[in-house]
């Protein structure tokens, strides 16, 4: 298994159901029926929503619930989201001045 070192935010969970809908890699945190709490990092399945019923509360009473979920950082996406944010970050004035001067550089 592939080790994942950037994890995005923690997600608090609501209790209403599965959250995950494709195969993806998760970790969750939750709390055992006598408090004490635990961290889970997996393959997770949409199958295993029904496997998992500590996703849904209102069908548990005082057992495990899973309480947040946190989803791998694609570096990809978050490398397109540091360049967009650079992008807004030039100002018009010099974005025409590098349209002006590249334009006669095209071909």
């Amino acid at each position: 298994m592939t080790e994942i070192n950037h994890w995005g935010p923690w997600v608090d969970h609501d209790g209403k159901g599965c959250p995950i809908h494709h195969k993806t890699m998760i970790q969750v945190r939750g709390v055992y029926t006598g408090g004490r709490g635990f961290i889970f990092e997996g393959m997770f399945f949409p199958e295993d929503c029904g496997k998992w019923v500590s996703w849904s509360w209102e069908i548990l009473g005082f057992t495990t619930k899973i309480m947040s979920y946190r989803l791998p950082v694609n570096r990809h996406v978050e490398l397109m989201k540091k360049k967009a944010n650079a992008l807004n970050k030039i100002s018009p004035e010099a974005l025409k001045k590098w349209q002006h001067e590249t334009k006669g550089k095209q071909t």
